[in-house]
C-alpha cells in the first residue's frame, strides 16, 4: 500500500485507557508513494509536539488514523 495512489501503512496499536488496554486499527497515511519501506524518511513522519490536525482517533470504532502531512502549527 506504500505505492498506492493513496500511500498508507496499517496495523495494530494497543491503546491503554486506565488499566485496560484496547487494539484499535490504525492507518499512517504518507505524504506520496515510495518504492520501498527503506525509502521512507521515517523521521519526518512523527510531527514535533506544537502541531495539530494529524491524529484523527475514532473512540467508537477503535480507529485511529494518521495524517503527519496535514498538521499544523498551534498558534500560542
Amino acid at each position: 500500500m506504500i505505492d498506492d495512489p493513496v500511500p498508507r501503512i496499517t496495523g495494530r496499536a494497543w491503546i491503554c485507557k486506565g488499566r485496560k488496554q484496547e487494539a484499535w486499527a490504525f492507518t499512517l497515511f504518507l505524504p506520496s508513494p515510495v518504492a520501498s519501506c527503506n525509502a521512507i524518511d521515517w523521521s519526518t513522519l512523527l510531527p514535533p509536539e506544537n502541531v495539530t490536525k494529524w491524529l484523527e482517533p475514532h473512540t467508537g470504532r477503535h480507529i485511529l488514523n494518521m495524517y503527519p502531512s496535514d498538521a499544523i502549527v498551534i498558534s500560542a
